[in-house]
């Protein structure tokens, strides 16, 4: 019985099989180049280029300068960092591409919860972050923080800073306004000399001995201190509150 020659037949398999990946690179090739002509065209055609900018609230800030630009090229989380970087006073913002020529952009700002002094005036938020104050600010009577004139130095508006003291200051501040017995009596200064002269003003100009620590305690004995010496009040220099019982002194002792 005469042998099969089996290797022409492999030979044949394997031209076949070789043949055959190299019409799947070319085909893979021409695609890659397809798409890449094609998105070419997407980015210098006029028709994606962006007309209109819908900024949320309205008049917010001039993001004019988006304009013109090609939809396809613009990245939405680079344009959000130039942005923030710009404006400070916003805390998030988002960048939404309405095809074909248009950008939804919604901003939130920062809202500001004291002002504080430095070698000038800043507004500061919840996330210790500081940002330029304006007049409105000044006019929405913030209370004001003092005593990190020599500890912050070089401030910039939009970065944060992460002080003990100053969280303290801003948590006895948000822990003020929360308590429904100081209700009617207006924080205007939160002086953070240090932890020992820690100290509260209200208006009219009375000063809290306040400290670090027991804020609830300390607040507990302020409101209910508060109404019985309401009469007396011009006379009152300041209220002791850095020990276990409070201590009232007045202005001609």
């Amino acid at each position: 019985m005469p042998k099969i020659n089996v290797f022409p037949a492999r030979q044949l398999l394997k031209r076949f099989f070789d043949y055959k990946f190299f019409v799947v690179v070319f085909l893979l090739a021409a695609v890659g180049l397809g798409f890449f002509v094609f998105l070419n065209y997407l980015k210098k055609t006029q028709y994606f280029c962006v007309r209109q900018v819908i900024v949320k609230p309205a008049q917010e800030c001039d993001l004019s300068y988006l304009n013109g630009r090609n939809i396809f090229s613009l990245c939405p989380d680079i344009e959000v960092q130039k942005i923030l970087r710009n404006f400070p006073v916003y805390k998030r913002v988002k960048v939404v591409k309405v095809f074909p020529d248009r950008l939804f952009i919604e901003i939130v700002r920062r809202k500001p919860v004291a002002l504080l002094k430095l070698r000038k005036y800043y507004c500061i938020d919840d996330d210790m972050v500081i940002f330029e104050a304006t007049a409105a600010d000044a006019g929405n009577k913030l209370p004001l923080i003092e005593g990190f004139e020599n500890r912050i130095s070089g401030a910039q508006a939009g970065k944060r800073y992460n002080h003990k003291l100053l969280a303290y200051a801003l948590q006895v501040i948000k822990e003020f306004r929360s308590n429904p017995g100081l209700k009617g009596w207006p924080l205007r200064l939160v002086n953070a000399k240090s932890a020992v002269d820690f100290s509260l003003w209200l208006e009219p100009a009375v000063e809290i001995k306040f400290g670090i620590g027991d804020t609830a305690r300390k607040f507990k004995t302020l409101s209910n201190l508060l109404p019985q010496i309401k009469k007396e009040w011009k006379q009152i220099k300041y209220v002791e509150l850095r020990f276990h019982e409070p201590i009232i002194k007045l202005k001609n002792e």
